[in-house]
């Protein structure tokens, strides 16, 4: 879900047809509640900071000017230069548009940069081919992101949803997907990731993939050809030595 799309909600610049919108993505998945309920706390956490509207940019600055101007003497080491300059950044802070809160949203929030590219999709499943060749199929309201450097000195992929890999055999460079608290490490297979609200379901078709916690590292499994692996919130890992091909309908029809 787009972030401007939620902050219109919030500041009731939304119409009706955003506001429509807005519950058939809530209706969509548990996610996507919770992902925007984080986001809610997080808008009204930050529109309670008032101390930013006191800021006197222009005080602030003659002030700073004076402290540079001479030297000062004091019998500890302190620094307070540091506390004004803090003060007018904010005011660019906020300047920009962003409070702390929402831009740490977006930096962090399926951590996409402007050094990433990103496929998503909506209704519709897709597939896409990647640097390396590997083909990856997006189930409904999925997205990937990749580094634009992708294939040069990692095959790094960041999932959000369900999707299904087809991956090109390359040892020396380990194909790897971040989803959740779970990190996939792979040379080349075939194998299926859905991001759950309480858990992360590896489905392995060909080959074999490590599972590991991203959180606990020793929590980690060799999932082999038609296995599943699980890695649940608590990061406990569960195994099971069968898989379930009715999980990847969406992509087989």
């Amino acid at each position: 879900m787009n972030f401007n799309f939620i902050t219109r909600i919030f500041d009731q610049s939304a119409g009706k047809s955003d506001t429509d919108k807005l519950k058939r993505w809530l209706d969509k998945d548990a996610s996507n509640k919770k992902e925007f309920e984080t986001i809610k706390a997080i808008w009204e956490h930050a529109s309670n900071l008032k101390p930013f509207d006191n800021v006197d940019t222009e005080s602030d600055w003659q002030v700073i000017k004076g402290r540079i101007a001479k030297t000062m003497q004091t019998r500890h080491i302190t620094i307070p230069l540091i506390t004004y300059f803090l003060r007018v950044s904010a005011i660019f802070v906020l300047a920009a548009g962003l409070t702390f809160g929402l831009a740490k949203i977006l930096r962090t929030s399926d951590k996409i940069s402007s050094h990433y590219i990103t496929y998503k999709t909506q209704e519709a499943v897709k597939t896409y081919t990647l640097p390396d060749g590997s083909l990856i199929t997006l189930n409904s309201y999925s997205s990937i992101s990749l580094n634009k450097k992708f294939n040069t000195d990692s095959r790094d992929i960041i999932l959000k949803g369900e999707a299904f890999f087809e991956v090109q055999h390359r040892p020396t460079l380990p194909f790897r997907v971040f989803t959740g608290n779970s990190i996939v490490e792979v040379t080349g297979t075939r194998f299926s990731i859905f991001e759950d609200t309480s858990f992360i379901r590896v489905m392995v078709l060909s080959g074999s993939v490590s599972l590991q916690s991203s959180e606990i590292p020793d929590v980690e499994a060799i999932i082999s050809q038609q296995e599943s692996g699980f890695i649940y919130r608590d990061n406990t890992l569960q195994k099971q030595h069968e898989i379930n091909m009715n999980n990847i309908s969406w992509k087989t029809g």
